[in-house]
């Protein structure tokens, strides 16, 4: 889910996700004892192709851990997933892309 968010915004402008902020803007939170930077950054690496380089913070909000994980505009398009799935950001969705925006 994370990699399919990341490609969306490398294929268009850029982006940013918040890890424990749900779609409907409730803020559940994350638990700081694991790993989510490297976590983060695993995921951009391993699981998009080519690989992103993304910037993965974590910070408090009002007492609640986030992981903040921007994800810049991709240098080298067109972006994928490792099962060969492109995806672009429309709005707040994603989508595939037709043939022409994948161009």
């Amino acid at each position: 889910m994370i990699a399919r968010e990341m490609i969306s915004f490398a294929n268009t402008n850029g982006g940013v996700i918040l890890v424990g902020v749900e779609d409907d803007g409730t803020v559940s939170g994350i638990d700081t004892d694991k790993q989510s930077e490297t976590w983060a950054s695993n995921i951009a690496r391993d699981a998009v192709v080519p690989p992103l380089n993304v910037d993965a913070q974590i910070f408090d909000h009002q007492g609640t851990h986030l992981l903040y994980i921007n994800v810049p505009k991709g240098k080298h398009k067109p972006y994928h997933s490792n099962s060969g799935k492109f995806y672009i950001r429309v709005g707040s969705t994603n989508r595939a892309p037709s043939q022409v925006e994948l161009m």
